[in-house]
């Protein structure tokens, strides 16, 4: 007797049947979730989500309002609405680490990989776009923008932006108004059509991805991960 032999050809134009995937999302470890219902600990985490932005908008009005009349009284505002943001955001993070305890009622180790697989891909995903958009945009080649990334954030510098732009660099304040404008214009409608580009790829249930301009810095160190300081210049848009 002749052993099977396959047909390699046909196995490279088998049809496949994929319809069952439109109604499935599926994170970067293979973890496969429905997109056409949420489920409860996302729509939790969601619940949380939106009352940390609430006290977070609060938090950057109090801070404004006190750089503007120096008010002592505000102070306490600043602390209270800092204190229940973060709150929130350890409520938020913690999640990840009750599904990976094995002792927690809905432990699945699928899921706490596929958020950290998640988390990976969506951060080098965004790293390599904006590189690809300053190397266009300002007419460079293979440059590394993108100098530092962390779980949600990354640092860009934009050294060779304000070289093209200024040729007296000595007025921080007008360099920071025109790097402003930039990022609002420019650099966050693009980061916006990245991550929906990243939603689709994925199939998500929702696109929950924004990233949006916290502090324009002059200088910084990185020593390691995590540990690195910035001259800030203007936060969230408060000049400093």
């Amino acid at each position: 007797h002749e052993p099977n032999m396959v047909n390699v050809e046909d196995m490279l134009y088998k049809k496949v049947d994929l319809s069952k995937l439109d109604t499935r999302t599926i994170t970067p470890n293979g973890a496969q979730f429905r997109n056409d219902k949420q489920g409860f600990l996302p729509e939790l985490m969601e619940t949380l989500y939106k009352e940390r932005v609430i006290y977070q908008k609060k938090l950057k009005q109090a801070k404004s309002l006190h750089q503007e009349t120096g008010d002592k009284r505000i102070l306490k505002d600043i602390s209270t609405n800092y204190n229940i943001q973060m709150a929130r955001k350890i409520a938020l993070n913690s999640a990840y680490g009750a599904i990976g305890n094995q002792y927690f009622r809905y432990y699945d180790v699928r899921q706490a990989e596929g958020i950290t697989k998640a988390g990976q891909l969506t951060i080098r995903w965004i790293e390599n776009d904006v590189n690809d958009f300053l190397n266009k945009t300002l007419h460079t080649k293979d440059i590394s923008y993108v100098v530092a990334s962390d779980t949600d954030s990354i640092y860009i510098r934009l050294g060779e932006f304000v070289n093209k732009v200024f040729k007296d660099k000595s007025d921080n304040k007008k360099i920071v108004k025109v790097l402003e404008k930039f990022c609002d214009e420019k650099l966050q409608p693009f980061i916006d059509s990245s991550f929906k580009n990243l939603a689709d790829y994925v199939n998500a249930f929702q696109q929950k991805m924004f990233m949006k301009r916290e502090v324009i810095a002059n200088k910084g160190i990185w020593t390691s991960k995590k540990r690195y300081i910035l001259n800030v210049l203007n936060d969230e848009g408060l000049t400093l």
